[in-house]
């Protein structure tokens, strides 16, 4: 998984829903997923502005919120961002993917 165009050297973290929500303010920018939510561990972001994160499937399948056939999951990336406007943090813009085997 990745995010591109953030904040140089920040910590991070990928979350996902299994809901779309409007789009409702957090932070200096929008929440848009809902429902059952996954939180990833935290990473910090590259000299590059990007965010990497690898994902073990099987590890989700244990914990919920596995990646599989069927499902479509909404994701954030969710960042410390000095640069906002007084919360101190920002959302990455949302994207929705549909599994299919």
């Amino acid at each position: 998984m990745w995010a591109s165009g953030l904040p140089q050297s920040v910590f991070g973290r990928f979350r996902y829903g299994d809901v779309a929500t409007p789009p409702a303010a957090m932070g200096d920018g929008f929440l848009c997923r809902g429902g059952t939510v996954v939180g990833i561990p935290v990473v910090l972001t590259g000299l590059d502005d990007v965010a990497r994160q690898p994902i073990d499937n099987s590890a989700l399948q244990a914990g919920g919120g596995a990646l599989l056939p069927g499902t479509t999951w909404n994701f954030q990336f969710i960042h410390r961002d000095a640069t906002s406007f007084g919360t101190g943090f920002n959302d990455s813009p949302a994207l929705s993917i549909a599994f299919s085997s």
